[in-house]
């Protein structure tokens, strides 16, 4: 396990930081990603930190999440969600559910694990894969700063499994191309749609 930034050494900031960078856009997307749990569904999210997701869900709707930060489980656990510790690159840790939802991971993972990642989410839903990740903005302003941007980013991001870098994650462009190509796995016959919500493009794959 390598080091984690103090991000990913609380469950309380982890939360606040996100809220901070999201702003209203921050219960936008759980509020949409949950709107495809309807009642009596099982719903499968890996790499599911504190589990924020969960409390998003309708009533009725049966929740289990993984993820190989023992801080963030300890504190699902705390809240008496169903977690456990696990790795999305394991597919021993996954289990069927009607909707598998996955949140700002794949920019930590590496570019060849990305795909197996996906594969794994997919096949482990029966009705319904998400996918919310959030792309690299690359105007005038944002290249300027690129410096400075990826040092933070690769300070803020370790979360102690992964060092992910900021020019490895998807511009807007790239992530609409790898959505629309199913990330290479997934098969040109499932619906797909993709709602952008602030940073964040969140696929949404339907099996028929």
């Amino acid at each position: 396990m390598g080091k984690k930034s103090f991000v990913y050494k609380s469950a309380l900031i982890y939360i606040l930081g996100l809220k901070i960078l999201h702003k209203k856009n921050f219960d936008k997307r759980y509020r949409f990603m949950a709107s495809f749990a309807k009642t009596g569904d099982t719903v499968l999210e890996p790499a599911c930190g504190p589990a924020i997701l969960e409390e998003y869900l309708v009533d009725g709707a049966s929740y289990c999440g993984f993820d190989t930060n023992e801080i963030f489980i300890d504190y699902g656990l705390k809240k008496k969600r169903n977690v456990f510790l696990g790795n999305v690159l394991n597919k021993k840790d996954y289990r069927p559910a009607d909707v598998v939802a996955v949140c700002d991971v794949l920019h930590h993972l590496k570019s060849s694990d990305r795909g197996h990642f996906v594969e794994h989410c997919y096949r482990s839903a029966k009705k319904t894969l998400i996918i919310c990740e959030p792309f690299r903005r690359n105007g005038f302003f944002e290249r300027l700063m690129l410096p400075y941007r990826k040092f933070l980013f690769s300070i803020i991001e370790k979360d102690g499994t992964n060092c992910p870098k900021l020019t490895e994650g998807y511009t807007r462009d790239e992530l609409f191309s790898e959505i629309n190509n199913g990330f290479g796995v997934i098969p040109s016959a499932a619906q797909r749609t993709i709602n952008e919500i602030g940073d964040d493009l969140i696929a949404v794959y339907q099996k028929s």
